[in-house]
């Protein structure tokens, strides 16, 4: 996120419409490209003239840092949704979509390493290592200057997965742990544990409803792209019945039926 692309990425995660996942905003291309080159027109034309990828980033930069000096309570709540959404299950996705992946993926319907299985044993083990935290400062700081940088921009689990290595060692130390006190018959400890593991889990149960959309929409331009037209236009017709409004989709599906009277 810190690239040429950088300013674009910190404006959608720090704008007025920001929800702490990725939206694209203005009306922008929802894909990595579309939004790269939707920005670079927005910054020249507002600009009045051709801007560099390093001056286009720092149009967007400014934009976003402007709002935050408008608004700093706005922001400061915009933080704390941010964090709420960093340690939810729940997959959040930007260009891909995992849900969309997991309906055709066997390996991620089967997958039992999820972030709901290893955040509640990641924060016990967190809490037990503190004892040792010269030796584990490095596993740490891994967990929180990823959270940081996700704080920083916006919540997605392809961001969140570069956190999930260190998580899953104090995972690990928390069932290390588990399986020494039943060993010892600690069975007390135990006890209090798995109430407040329990309680997490609770606590951090919110199902947060998933836009399917633009990962749906993403591989609709991708079918279109290699030729595969009927499978396009069936899947834009489908976001079309629940979303009259979505140009994209319709302008897609249009220049698929185009290319597919061309054949």
């Amino acid at each position: 996120s810190f690239g040429a692309h950088g300013g674009i990425n910190f404006y959608v995660g720090n704008n007025p419409q920001a929800s702490g996942t990725f939206n694209a905003p203005l009306g922008f291309t929802p894909s990595a490209s579309g939004l790269s080159l939707d920005s670079a027109k927005y910054a020249q034309k507002a600009l009045g003239k051709q801007l560099s990828a390093v001056e286009i980033s720092n149009f967007w930069y400014r934009k976003a840092f402007a709002y935050i000096k408008e608004h700093p309570f706005l922001w400061m709540r915009l933080l704390f949704i941010k964090f709420s959404l960093f340690w939810n299950p729940t997959e959040l996705s930007d260009v891909a979509d995992y849900y969309l992946a997991k309906t055709d993926s066997y390996l991620l319907k089967f997958n039992p390493i999820t972030f709901r299985a290893v955040f509640p044993l990641a924060l016990l083990g967190m809490i037990w290592g503190v004892r040792y935290f010269r030796r584990s400062f490095i596993l740490y700081a891994g967990v929180f200057s990823f959270m940081i940088s996700c704080l920083l921009f916006f919540i997605n689990s392809r961001y969140r997965a570069s956190a999930l290595p260190f998580l899953i060692i104090f995972a690990g130390f928390a069932v290390y742990n588990i399986l020494q006190k039943i060993k010892k018959r600690q069975f007390e400890q135990l006890i209090i544990y798995a109430f407040f593991i329990t309680l997490l889990v609770i606590f951090n149960s919110k199902v947060i409803n998933i836009d399917m959309s633009t990962g749906q929409y993403n591989l609709s331009v991708i079918y279109e792209g290699n030729g595969l037209y009927d499978r396009a236009i069936d899947i834009s017709k489908k976001l079309l019945q629940k979303d009259r409004n979505l140009p994209l989709v319709h302008f897609n599906m249009g220049v698929c039926y185009y290319k597919k009277g061309m054949k």
